[in-house]
């Protein structure tokens, strides 16, 4: 009897120590707004329409993400949309400020800002689990 509880035993640890915990797995994220902001174009509505996302806060899968949409058009009223992916839209989508959060089965996703006045000026930001 002492031998086949030792078997279980080592059994039951082997098996405790080979299975997987998903909420330890770190995913890195990417999106494409690297330095697309930094165009001097934004602050002259002169020099035709032009818009931009930049993301304020780090790109993390376990928390709120915040992304800013910046235009060059005089007072333009402001609508984000989540185009694919499972993406949660946790703020006001009539702000120049978006804040996200990420579903259980993202992997890819974009998010699109759309600027209206008497111009129109679309932006959309991709985003990648890798």
């Amino acid at each position: 009897m002492k031998k086949i509880n030792l078997i279980l035993a080592f059994f039951l640890i082997l098996l405790l120590s080979c299975s997987e915990n998903n909420d330890s797995q770190k995913f890195n994220l990417t999106d494409d707004t690297t330095g697309i902001c930094d165009d001097p174009r934004l602050n002259d509505p002169e020099d035709g329409t032009i818009c931009c996302i930049q993301r304020n806060s780090q790109l993390s899968i376990d928390s709120t993400v915040e992304y800013e949409y910046k235009t060059n058009i005089p007072n333009p009223s402001i609508k984000w949309t989540v185009v694919s992916g499972d993406i949660n839209i946790v703020s006001d989508t009539n702000s120049n400020i978006l804040v996200i959060e990420f579903g259980n089965n993202f992997n890819k996703g974009e998010i699109n800002c759309v600027g209206e006045s008497s111009e129109i000026c679309t932006e959309s930001v991709l985003i990648v689990k890798e």
